[in-house]
């Protein structure tokens, strides 16, 4: 499946994921539950994961 995103939609995504990367890492900081904690370290690499993908087309579209 191919979705195509303008740059104006990738900027917004890429907003976003970067706020949840900064509070799911604060979490992870302050979380004493060693269970929630590794399921927030999948979800913290998830999140960079996703913003990799993201950001490798903007660099792409800002060089052009």
């Amino acid at each position: 499946m191919n979705v195509e995103f303008s740059q104006e939609d990738l900027e917004l995504i890429d907003f976003a994921l970067s706020k949840e990367e900064s509070e799911v890492y604060e979490e992870i900081r302050h979380c004493r539950n060693p269970n929630y904690k590794e399921d927030l370290k999948e979800q913290y690499k998830r999140t960079r994961e996703l913003l990799t993908r993201i950001r490798n087309p903007m660099q792409a579209i800002l060089q052009v």
